[in-house]
């Protein structure tokens, strides 16, 4: 390890083994920033998408509160818009 790397125990991620992988992904999971694609992989040859990475950075800050802003000008059908952002959370790493 070197100075500045984050310490957590292993993640139990069993395709995470590549040595400069290994404490990220690990402090990731014990932070419960990422859960993996299973609960035995975490698939890091796959790219991520916007909705991954969103979730992510929403995790990384503590899942503050959301707020929608009534106002705000309708852009698509929001109960779809929120079911498609739900199932695609639901399947971020």
């Amino acid at each position: 390890m070197s100075i500045g790397e984050p310490t957590a125990p292993p993640s139990g991620f069993v395709d995470v083994v590549q040595g400069w992988q290994i404490a990220a992904v690990d402090w990731m999971a014990h932070e419960g920033i990422t859960k993996g694609t299973s609960p035995t992989e975490f698939s890091p040859d796959l790219a991520i998408n916007r909705a991954q990475l969103s979730t992510f950075l929403y995790r990384y800050k503590g899942s503050p509160p959301v707020e929608v802003d009534p106002a705000s000008p309708a852009c698509c059908n929001h109960l779809e818009a929120f079911a498609r952002v739900d199932a695609a959370l639901a399947q971020a790493r």
